[in-house]
């Protein structure tokens, strides 16, 4: 009996207890039916994970197919040794696993390329066919280098095998340097190799680099100051962004030096971009005024004056100012007045229109006249520029011919933002202009009928008129000058002695 009455609380013991637990379970009794499906639902799931497996493998295979890849093949210590040369044997490819990612000095603390790394260790990328850059030795190799540091990037190429890519692509002198280096020293690292190659090829090192920066000028157009600035900044000088824009702004010269100042640019790109947009607008500028105006008639000294003037500076020095009045005195210098014949034959002599002596450049007459001309109105326009210097300009010059082997002295000229090849001639007295380039850029010459140009074998021809006060910029410097439209043919323009003289004295 005392062994059923145990057996009965025993039971009593798990009904309670199951009572608690169907308390307990009650609240999940209306999801009964998705706890069922639970089971069938995960071996579903885990159909798709591996048939999204096998799919995956499927296309690695394919991927490592059309690579070449072999992962089974092994190279033979006779493969390695063969072709080795004076570059040695080329390393092994499947040795590339185990060596560490280089990371440049430069990007090391660069978290975007640290997570783009990190990508490319987990996911591996498809090696890009690209084409390595080659270098000759000649022109700065910077750029070349960096090329060098893109591609390796960019086709996670090991430090151990930099060199010896890069030694394959150097051409000329360059691989005759590297046989000796090589033979030399052995394969250096690609660190050294870049130093040794900018001590090389690079431009020669000055004691300052930044006092070399800050002393260089804008000589010519904004384009190349630019380039000489970049070449120099982007080496191992520490600048800030507002150093580079001072630096950059004190080079210029004004007006555009005021001009990129006054638009404070935050970044060196704005005020590269702000100098090349002032020159542009400075370009445009010099378009000579479209309004052609002459020059206003100024009355010549008569006769009586002029005896006056003559006669006080003669008396200046036998009497003290204002000790007596001047009176003026009939002068006893000759007078002429020439007509338009003698005006003709003294031009087809070469004669001087005030003296009877040969008329050549910078000629001076000997002896005092006093020459009357008429008011405006009595002749016409085109007579009275006969009575000015005829324009002259050299043979050679007009036809474009020159001694084969020997060179002229052309220079670049921009009108408008036009450029124009100008001759450099001192046999020209005058300064011309194309017939056809004035035409195409529509410059406003004035017209001139019965305007002619003395050529140097003594013939005439005829001009269109004058372009006066026109502007052009030759390097950075602006001219103001008169030019006389003339069919040239072979040069834009010719720059004669007007010009030159204008630049200093001319014997």
């Amino acid at each position: 009996m005392e062994a059923l009455q145990k057996s009965i609380q025993d039971l009593n013991a798990v009904v309670a207890t199951l009572n608690k637990t169907v308390e307990a379970l009650a609240p999940l009794v209306p999801h009964a039916a998705d706890l069922a499906a639970l089971p069938a639902t995960m071996k579903s799931v885990q159909e798709s994970l591996k048939n999204t497996d096998e799919k995956m493998q499927d296309i690695d295979a394919v991927i490592q197919t059309l690579d070449g890849k072999n992962p089974g093949s092994t190279s033979t210590g006779a493969e390695q040794q063969k072709g080795a040369g004076v570059l040695g044997a080329k390393p092994d490819p499947s040795a590339s696993s185990n060596v560490p990612k280089f990371h440049h000095q430069r990007h090391e603390n660069n978290s975007r390329n640290q997570k783009r790394l990190d990508t490319e260790e987990r996911f591996p990328t498809r090696v890009l066919k690209l084409d390595f850059p080659t270098y000759d030795g000649t022109g700065d190799p910077l750029a070349w280098l960096n090329r060098c540091e893109l591609y390796f990037r960019g086709q996670n190429t090991p430090e151990e095998r930099r060199v010896w890519l890069a030694t394959l692509h150097i051409t000329d002198a360059t691989q005759l340097w590297y046989y000796r280096l090589e033979t030399t020293g052995g394969e250096p690292s690609w660190c050294r190799f870049v130093q040794l190659v900018h001590r090389r090829f690079g431009p020669p090192m000055t004691e300052s680099l930044l006092g070399e920066i800050a002393m260089l000028r804008r000589s010519g157009f904004v384009q190349d100051y630019t380039n000489q600035f970049v070449s120099l900044a982007c080496r191992d000088v520490e600048l800030t962004e507002t150093q580079q824009i001072q630096l950059f702004i004190a080079g210029l010269t004004n007006p555009l030096k005021t001009d990129v100042a006054l638009q404070r640019p935050v970044t060196l790109d704005d005020a590269i971009m702000l100098a090349r947009a002032f020159e542009q607008r400075l370009a445009l500028d010099i378009v000579p005024n479209r309004s052609a105006s002459r020059a206003p008639y100024r009355p010549t000294l008569s006769a009586t004056s002029t005896a006056t003037v003559a006669a006080s500076g003669q008396s200046s020095t036998q009497s003290a100012p204002g000790s007596a009045k001047l009176v003026p005195v009939s002068s006893s210098l000759p007078r002429r007045r020439l007509t338009l014949a003698e005006m003709a034959q003294r031009r087809a002599d070469g004669l001087c229109y005030n003296c009877d002596e040969k008329f050549v450049q910078g000629h001076c007459c000997k002896r005092l006249f006093i020459l009357e001309v008429c008011p405006e109105d009595e002749f016409p326009e085109a007579l009275a520029l006969e009575t000015s210097e005829e324009p002259e300009i050299s043979l050679h010059a007009l036809t474009g011919i020159h001694s084969k082997g020997c060179r002229t002295m052309k220079v670049l000229v921009y009108i408008g933002g036009n450029r124009l090849t100008a001759l450099l001639d001192s046999g020209s007295s005058h300064n011309f202009v194309d017939t056809e380039v004035a035409r195409y850029l529509q410059l406003p010459f004035q017209r001139r009928e019965g305007l002619h140009v003395t050529v140097g074998n003594g013939d005439h021809i005829g001009s269109p008129g004058l372009l006066p006060s026109m502007t052009i910029m030759i390097g950075s410097e602006y001219f103001k000058i008169d030019s006389y439209v003339l069919p040239l043919g072979s040069y834009d323009m010719i720059l004669g002695v007007q010009w030159l003289g204008s630049l200093g004295p001319i014997l």
